[in-house]
C-alpha cells in the first residue's frame, strides 16, 4: 500500500458538510438505518468513481516520459489545492460564525427521507478531490495486479470515509453518549472546522507540489 496513497486519503477525509449530515441524520427515529443508507450510498460513489480513475489511469500509456508526466500531474493537483486554500481564506474573513439550531429544524425533519439520504450521498462524493486524485494516481502507478489495486482503493475508501463511518459507529453503538459528544464537536466544528480545512488543504498542496517537481526532475 502506498504511503502516498494514505497520507493523502487521510488529509482529504476531513469532509465537514458530510459530518453535518451525518449529525443531522441522528436527530429522529430509525437513527442506524437512516445513517447506514447514507454510509453506503457515500461509500459505494466514492468506491465506483475510484474505479473509473483508476481505469483512466491505467489507460495513459506508460513511455520515457511517464515519470515525469506523473510528476507534472501531481504538481497540477498540488497547485489546484493551493489555489482552493487561497479561495478558502478569503472566503472564511466574510463567514459569520452559525449559532447552533435549537430545536428540530427543517434540515433533521428533511433527514427522515430516504430518497434524500441517497441522494446526498451519492452528490457529497460524486465530485473526486485533489486528495483523492492524488490518492488513486499513487495506486495507479504501481506494478501490481488489478485485484491488489482494487483492495487498495478500498482500503483507501474507508479511511476518506471515516469522518462519518466512525459517528455511524458510535451512534448504532452509544447513541446517548455520542450524540451529545457530536454535539459539542459539531460546535467546535462550526468555529474551527473551516480553518482546520484550510490548513490541511495547504499542507497537501505543498506536499503534492514538491513531490510531484521531485519526480518530474528525475
Amino acid at each position: 500500500m502506498p504511503t502516498q496513497a494514505i497520507t493523502l486519503a487521510l488529509l482529504g477525509s476531513i469532509y465537514p458538510p458530510a459530518l453535518a449530515v451525518a449529525i443531522a441524520i441522528a436527530a429522529g427515529e430509525k437513527v442506524r438505518t437512516r445513517l447506514a443508507i447514507f454510509v453506503f450510498a457515500a461509500a459505494a460513489t466514492t468506491y465506483l468513481v475510484g474505479i473509473a480513475i483508476l481505469e483512466l489511469f491505467s489507460s495513459i500509456p506508460v513511455g520515457a516520459g511517464h515519470r515525469r508526466g506523473n510528476g507534472l500531474l501531481q504538481t497540477a493537483i498540488g497547485v489546484a489545492l493551493i489555489l482552493l486554500g487561497f479561495y478558502l481564506l478569503r472566503g472564511r474573513r466574510k463567514a459569520k460564525v452559525p449559532k447552533p439550531p435549537k430545536g428540530e429544524s427543517r434540515v433533521e425533519r428533511a433527514m427522515q427521507s430516504v430518497p434524500l439520504l441517497l441522494l446526498l450521498g451519492v452528490s457529497l462524493y460524486a465530485l473526486p478531490s485533489p486528495q483523492y486524485v492524488g490518492a488513486l494516481k499513487a495506486i495507479a502507478d504501481q506494478s501490481v495486479p488489478e485485484a491488489r489495486k482494487l483492495l487498495q482503493l478500498l482500503i483507501v475508501v474507508v479511511i476518506m470515509l471515516w469522518m462519518i463511518e466512525v459517528p455511524a459507529l458510535a451512534l448504532a453503538v452509544f447513541p446517548d453518549q455520542a450524540g451529545r459528544a457530536l454535539d459539542r464537536f459539531n460546535e467546535w466544528l462550526a468555529r474551527h472546522g473551516r480553518t482546520l480545512l484550510i490548513v490541511i488543504v495547504f499542507i497537501a498542496g505543498a506536499w503534492m507540489i514538491t513531490n510531484g517537481l521531485i519526480h518530474a526532475a528525475q
